[in-house]
């Protein structure tokens, strides 16, 4: 294990300007489509109400066909307040005051959150989502795939989401195979990478997961994932198990190393899983990991993410009455971030670390604890 020096301020201050001026004139312009859906964002990361709000208003949007409804719903999800606020935006304070207008201003709303939607959804097909794929690849970006779906209640569901998973890693492998070669993106410290990636939602591959029958849990998921991990091993692909709810993270750390121990898999060098920086227990399960790919031998990817699932996870620990295992600020969340992220990168042997943030001093942590331990350079845009 690599011990990472300290301090690393000037370091983490440099690369930081420096990822800054990179950066400068990215922000969109007034008259771009996207600047909405930065605003939008924008916003609902400075105010966690209306972040809320806004999502609750997005989720229940395309189940209004009539777009003077819309405009009603956007002021009783947002009240009058922030949908003046935002109205300004999306035209509801100019436009909504006729039958006309406020038509007119509920398409336009439509609009904006399809422009947002498409921002971070490649695709409502995997058919679809191919080409900017490619696009992505021939801009010198990897990528990796998350078939939207939550988890699942019944069988057939859960039958349909792995066929899904299959059909995809069958489709991204004729594709990709015809792309140029690039050695940047296709190897790193520990051999080759894949192309093709899939993360995978373990809730939507069985309606049984329950932490409280950990036995029957794993029979249920691993019968279903068995069918992807051979195909992904065959082509071959990366596989990234996605975390989720609070209840289940003991349980999918379990499953994982359960599956790929057995005698079939437990060579497969692709296998990998995301860990939540907002959640308590995250380091001492990376040191529960490191620990078992030591006794398997043979090295895991691991994304750290800061977490997606707080705000839900939180108010269903609080409505148990259960001690919430989340940090409960975010700044308590970003420092924990840090101290995982040296974690990995001291154990590069063992790990391929990769890293989710939108967060400027979090990315230019990273790079400094990599140049610290005089890792491979990591060129600024492509920490993921």
């Amino acid at each position: 294990m690599q011990e990472v020096p300290l301090p690393l301020e000037p370091t983490v201050r440099r690369i930081g300007e420096q990822l800054a001026r990179l950066s400068a004139g990215q922000t969109p312009t007034l008259f771009e489509g996207r600047w909405w859906s930065h605003q939008a964002l924008n916003l609902a990361m400075q105010d966690s109400r209306f972040k809320a709000q806004l999502f609750r208003f997005i989720d229940v949007l395309p189940s209004i066909t009539d777009d003077e409804q819309v405009v009603t719903l956007a002021r009783e999800y947002m009240g009058e307040g922030d949908t003046t606020l935002f109205g300004t935006h999306w035209g509801l304070k100019a436009l909504s005051a006729t039958s006309i207008g406020a038509r007119l201003s509920g398409k336009a709303i439509r609009s904006q959150v399809e422009h947002m939607a498409r921002t971070f959804i490649a695709g409502a097909t995997i058919e679809e989502a191919a080409p900017r794929l490619t696009d992505l690849w021939q801009d010198g970006r990897a990528w990796s795939v998350d078939l939207l779906g939550e988890a699942t209640i019944s069988d057939r569901e859960a039958d349909r989401y792995r066929d899904r998973c299959t059909d995809a890693l069958n489709l991204f492998g004729r594709v990709t195979a015809s792309w140029p070669p690039n050695p940047f993106l296709e190897r790193d410290h520990l051999g080759s990478i894949p192309r093709v990636q899939l993360s995978i939602k373990i809730s939507a591959l069985s309606p049984h997961l329950d932490p409280i029958d950990p036995e029957g849990s794993y029979r249920s998921v691993a019968s279903r994932l068995r069918p992807i991990l051979d195909l992904a091993m065959r082509l071959p692909a990366s596989l990234i198990f996605d975390m989720e709810q609070a209840e289940t993270k003991t349980l999918l750390v379990k499953i994982f190393t359960r599956l790929f121990a057995e005698p079939s898999y437990k060579n497969y060098p692709y296998a990998g899983l995301a860990l939540q920086a907002y959640h308590r227990e995250t380091a001492r399960d990376i040191e529960t990991l490191l620990t078992w790919v030591r006794r398997r031998g043979i090295p895991i990817t691991i994304r750290l993410v800061k977490g997606a699932y707080w705000d839900s996870d939180t108010i269903r620990y609080r409505q148990r009455g259960w001690p919430v295992p989340l940090f409960e600020h975010k700044a308590l969340t970003d420092a924990n971030y840090e101290t995982l992220a040296s974690l990995l990168l001291s154990q590069t042997s063992l790990i391929r670390p990769a890293f989710g943030t939108h967060n400027l001093r979090t990315l230019a942590y990273i790079e400094a604890v990599a140049e610290s331990l005089k890792l491979l350079p990591l060129k600024p845009g492509n920490i993921r």
